[in-house]
């Protein structure tokens, strides 16, 4: 798209930049008759590449600034990503005018990491550095950014610690610290959330703030309206409370397993011991058939009841024999 305008009126070119910043009349005075579409696209392109002059010449501010920092006084990892000559014309030829800012933006940051993946080390480091410089780091990029930061001056501080045993106490020391730090946080931040979700906690604020408003009211409309504030912020707590006694309260109850394997040793005994018994009495009787019945029917009904305590399948007999026990 700019390729003809390199062999026209170097003139032009500063026309044609500074209409694409805005300064439309300056149309008048171009030397080449350019249609209004050619024009359009010509100046679409050309504030896309000021956009493009921008992040490289903040890329060029962090790399020398980087550069030339002595290593001891670092407070973060060297920044060796470039915004130079040859970073710019590779960029300038994949621009195009449909291109939307979100694309171009996503154009600059592909670039760059491929320019990444070139580095001996630090690339992570480096992407993240630039995503700072562009105002493109996220919340989840900034927590690693910000771990990254301590962990080098953390190293910066001890540096030279490999052959001191002190200083490799005293690393892990701080090591332990920061983990006792990490787990201070996720539990503050788990008791906020727990906070945040509770029903009775929005209520209970809107009462405070209308207790602590009504104390400054003076004449008798503003008493009037703290009145009226207060009666409200209380119908929505008996709501919440209200809201909070009827959800369901379920009580889980197991047995520990030595009541429930004790359970299971009655019904063996039952099963073992009374059932001769009383197949010898049903033989006198002549009904030995409807008592074992009667006796398994029991036996089933009894390892249901054990079923329910315990989800095992088996069961600890004495001897050290396990017996499979089937669900009915």
């Amino acid at each position: 798209m700019l390729a003809p305008i390199a062999s026209r009126s170097q003139a032009d070119f500063y026309r044609l930049l500074r209409i694409s910043q805005g300064e439309d009349e300056l149309r008048s005075e171009l030397e080449h008759p350019y249609s209004g579409l050619e024009l359009e696209e010509i100046c679409q392109v050309l504030r896309k590449l000021t956009r493009v002059q921008q992040v490289l010449l903040k890329v060029n501010m962090a790399y020398i600034h980087s550069a030339s920092m002595a290593d001891e006084y670092r407070t973060e990892p060297a920044f060796k990503l470039q915004g130079s000559y040859r970073n710019m014309a590779k960029l300038a030829e994949k621009v195009v005018a449909v291109m939307n800012d979100a694309e171009l933006e996503e154009l600059i940051i592909d670039h760059y990491r491929g320019e990444a993946q070139t580095l001996t080390t630090g690339a992570e480091s480096n992407l993240l550095k630039l995503y700072e410089i562009t105002g493109r780091l996220d919340a989840e990029q900034a927590e690693r950014w910000a771990a990254i930061k301590r962990t080098f001056a953390r190293q910066q501080e001890l540096s030279g610690s490999e052959d001191d045993p002190m200083q490799r106490a005293l690393l892990q020391l701080v090591k332990v610290n920061e983990h006792l730090g990490d787990i201070g946080g996720a539990l503050a931040r788990g008791q906020e959330r727990s906070s945040e979700g509770h029903p009775l906690v929005p209520a209970l604020e809107r009462l405070g703030e209308v207790l602590a408003s009504s104390r400054a009211a003076s004449d008798a409309p503003a008493a009037s309206d703290a009145s009226a504030a207060l009666a409200s912020a209380i119908g929505q707590l008996a709501q919440a409370v209200e809201a909070e006694r009827n959800q369901p309260i379920q009580v889980v109850n197991t047995l520990p397993k030595y009541y429930a394997n004790l359970y299971r040793h009655h019904i063996e005994v039952i099963e073992n011991s009374l059932q001769p018994a009383l197949q010898a009495l049903g033989r006198h009787l002549d009904n030995s058939g409807a008592i074992a019945n009667n006796l398994r029917e029991l036996v089933r009904y009894l390892r249901k009841r054990a079923d329910k305590h315990d989800g095992s399948a088996s069961l600890d007999l004495p001897g050290g024999n396990e017996q499979q026990i089937e669900d009915d």
